[in-house]
């Protein structure tokens, strides 16, 4: 007959047993943890996300505004009192704008981290959270080649942009149209050109058929200022001509076949 020692203690053991087969074990402990950290990361990259949008839609708002004050018509009362009060949407929108941009590449940094922790495997699907964390990135690669667009005409930058991100969200809709808008814009059309007039201003003209690539504008004189828009790969372009009229830069002068397209060998 077992003595009764020996009976508590083999009590003990079953009860301990019974304990650890209930209860989670370590590793899975460990699961829990990094799961829930996991989803308070994506729920900071979400809140981040949202203040960015919020700021870039006060950013459009700042910039329409500073092309209506650039628009308005430079009278005497328009140079004093007022003409401070019109360069401040521009000034706003230009600190609003390096704000934006750290925040964006911040928060580019953390989805990209968040990504690599949870990688997709090759060959397979992604798993519904690993496809919203490419969806919050291709977004965000979207409004950057949009920048490059809007800023310094730079369609050549963007189009790379929209390429790199379907190569890793092919199945975006928003993002494919986006890639096609970029393309069909890169070169100048007469249709589009047309929507120039003389006496436009600097930013009636972007307004109408977006702002040149930074390197195809030139200054003449130190007063004219020509915007070459290329038109087809051969290098060929159009131009629209500002000088000085009235204290502000406006068109006089418009040229689709100002530039002939290059020879083989040129």
């Amino acid at each position: 007959m077992p003595s009764k020692l020996y009976v508590r203690s083999l009590a003990l053991v079953l009860t301990a047993g019974l304990a650890a087969a209930c209860g989670p074990s370590a590793d899975e402990e460990m699961a829990e943890e990094q799961a829930a950290a996991r989803e308070a990361k994506w729920e900071e990259i979400q809140e981040k996300k949202e203040a960015l949008d919020a700021k870039r839609s006060e950013l459009e708002q700042l910039r329409e505004e500073a092309a209506m004050d650039a628009a308005a018509t430079d009278t005497a009362a328009a140079e004093g009192a007022e003409g401070e009060a019109a360069a401040d949407p521009e000034a706003r929108a230009a600190q609003l704008e390096n704000q934006i941009q750290s925040e964006a590449d911040e928060l580019q940094g953390d989805l990209v981290a968040y990504i690599n922790q949870d990688p997709p495997v090759e060959g397979e699907p992604y798993t519904p959270e690993q496809l919203q964390a490419f969806r919050m990135k291709s977004d965000l690669d979207m409004l950057l080649a949009r920048e490059y667009i809007v800023k310094g005409g730079d369609y050549e930058r963007a189009i790379q942009i929209y390429e790199q991100a379907l190569a890793v969200d092919p199945d975006n809709p928003e993002l494919q149209a986006a890639l096609e808008e970029a393309q069909a814009n890169r070169y100048m059309s007469k249709a589009r050109f047309d929507r120039v007039e003389q006496g436009m201003t600097e930013q009636q003209v972007a307004a109408a058929i977006g702002r040149p690539n930074v390197r195809n504008v030139r200054e003449f004189d130190g007063e004219v200022i020509a915007w070459f828009y290329p038109k087809s790969p051969q290098r060929d372009a159009a131009a629209v001509w500002f000088r000085p009229d009235r204290g502000r830069l406006e068109v006089y002068k418009v040229n689709f076949d100002e530039v002939p397209p290059s020879t083989p060998g040129a």
